[in-house]
């Protein structure tokens, strides 16, 4: 890494207090990739409930990539220059969203590092699709055998691979394991019972069209009611125990390691294996 790699993470939602968000995400993945960055780079915790704030903090992405670029062409390192940008859940959507402006400015993003990308926020259009301005993408997502966070779908899953090099594993962990935040087993519950993603308690919140934590709230206003019954009367006991999901929260985070060890090892459009240089994939699972 160097002052020409530039980072930008933007976390998952959580709580709108910010000393227990920073403890909830303390060993989060996209903030751990940030915690070891060496070049210029940035972290800034998710949204809350409603993710009302996400295309706020997309903008926030694009400005400050936007100064780093221009800082860039000024000193005439922009040939070198890369930028890298990460995002969990709602956070992923925004780097992707941030991906998508910054490629209307010229801007290239050399590499998105993804973690279970969703889409539940009003004000986010271009989420869905990798925009053509990225070089690699790497998107590391739960599993459907995991049985979690069902009803969240996922975004940042199509691409044009005349454009980009695209790497996906899904492994099978909550929604909240695959981000670095696996769910810890309360006091007294054994280490190997299943995880269910909604107590009883936040089933009645939801009812009375109150938000709970964890990113389980509904999408927007405007679609509040239809998907607060939705959520509320779903079974959301898991395929995970506790024990399970902590290790796939592990295997999820080797992974990306690796993947930001390629991208750290190319250029744009053109990976270096030891001394040979290929062309892109076309879309690979790994």
């Amino acid at each position: 890494m160097s002052q020409t790699d530039f980072f930008y993470g933007v976390d998952g939602t959580g709580e709108k207090d910010n000393a227990t968000y920073k403890k909830n995400f303390a060993n989060s993945h996209v903030r751990n990739i940030w915690k070891t960055w060496q070049g210029p780079g940035w972290y800034m915790r998710g949204p809350t409930d409603l993710g009302s704030e996400t295309p706020a903090m997309a903008q926030a992405v694009v400005k400050k990539a936007e100064a780093f670029w221009t800082d860039m062409k000024k000193t005439g390192r922009e040939g070198g220059a890369r930028i890298f940008l990460s995002g969990y859940s709602r956070g992923g959507a925004a780097v992707i969203e941030a991906a998508y402006f910054l490629d209307l400015k010229g801007i290239p993003v050399h590499a998105l590092l993804l973690f279970d990308a969703v889409d539940r926020a009003t004000g986010i259009r271009h989420s869905d699709s990798i925009p053509k301005n990225v070089s690699l993408c790497y998107h590391a997502f739960r599993a459907n055998s995991a049985g979690s966070r069902e009803m969240f779908g996922r975004t940042g899953t199509r691409f044009n691979p005349a454009w980009t090099d695209y790497k996906y594993k899904a492994f099978k962990g909550t929604h909240g394991a695959i981000g670095g935040t696996p769910w810890i087993a309360p006091q007294g519950v054994s280490q190997d019972a299943k995880i269910e993603e909604l107590t009883p308690e936040q089933r009645r919140k939801l009812r009375n069209g109150r938000t709970v934590a964890r990113g389980v709230s509904p999408l927007g206003e405007a679609v509040l009611g239809p998907i607060i019954q939705r959520e509320a009367d779903k079974n959301t006991v898991t395929n995970m125990t506790f024990r399970e999901d902590g290790e796939a929260s592990k295997r999820a985070g080797n992974w990306m390691k690796q993947q930001l060890a390629e991208a750290m090892n190319t250029m744009a459009g053109i990976t270096v294996v030891g001394k040979k240089r290929v062309g892109r994939g076309k879309g690979r699972r790994k």
